[in-house]
C-alpha cells in the first residue's frame, strides 16, 4: 500500500527543486503537482493529497448517491403502475356503465311491449267472455279472433327480434390509442 501511494506521488512530481511551496510560501524543496501544477513541499504536497482524496470521496459519495436514486426508481414504476391501473379501473367502469344502461334500456322495451300484448291479450280475452256470454259469435267473428291471436303469437315469439343490440361502434374504438405513454426528454 505505501508502495502505491509512493508511486502516486512519483507521478505527481515532474522534479524536485528549491523553489517557494504554493501553500506555505517556505523555500524547500518542492514537488509539482501533476493536476494543478503547483509547487509543494513535502507537508503540504501530503495535505494536498489528503484534499484530492476528501474531493474523491465526495465523488464517490455523489456517485453512491445517484445509485441510490436510480435504485430507488423503482418507486417511480410502481406510482406510474398505480396511474395506469386507475386509468384501467376508470374505463372499466365507465363500460360497466354503458353496459347497464343498454341493459335498462332492453329491460324498458321488454316491459313496454309485453304490457301492450298483455293489453291486446286482455282485449281479446273480454271479446270471446263477451262473445260467449251474449252467444252472439259467428264464422266471421271466430276467424277474426283466430287472425287477432294468430298476430299476437308471432308478435310474442318475435319480441327478441323487435330488439337490435348495435355494438358496431366499439369496433371503430381504437383501444390502443386509449392510453399510451410518452417519453420525455431530460
Amino acid at each position: 500500500n505505501n508502495t502505491k501511494k509512493s508511486k502516486r506521488n512519483l507521478k505527481m512530481s515532474n522534479s524536485s527543486r528549491t523553489t517557494i511551496c504554493a501553500n506555505c510560501n517556505s523555500r524547500q524543496v518542492t514537488v509539482d503537482c501533476h493536476g494543478c501544477a503547483q509547487p509543494f513541499c513535502d507537508q503540504c504536497m501530503a495535505v494536498h493529497r489528503d484534499e484530492l482524496s476528501h474531493q474523491l470521496d465526495n465523488i464517490v459519495n455523489v456517485r453512491n448517491e445517484l445509485q441510490q436514486s436510480l435504485s430507488s426508481s423503482n418507486g417511480n414504476e410502481i406510482a406510474f403502475f398505480a396511474k395506469v391501473d386507475e386509468w384501467q379501473r376508470n374505463v372499466i367502469n365507465k363500460v360497466l356503465e354503458i353496459a347497464e344502461n343498454a341493459k335498462q334500456n332492453i329491460r324498458e322495451i321488454l316491459v313496454s311491449k309485453t304490457t301492450s300484448y298483455n293489453q291486446k291479450l286482455n282485449q281479446i280475452s273480454n271479446e270471446v267472455k263477451q262473445r260467449r256470454q251474449n252467444n252472439d259469435f259467428t264464422e266471421n267473428d271466430l276467424h277474426k279472433l283466430r287472425e287477432q291471436l294468430g298476430e299476437l303469437n308471432d308478435n310474442i315469439k318475435d319480441i327478441s327480434k323487435s330488439i337490435e343490440i348495435d355494438t358496431s361502434q366499439s369496433n371503430d374504438i381504437r383501444w390502443d390509442s386509449l392510453i399510451f405513454i410518452v417519453q420525455k426528454e431530460n
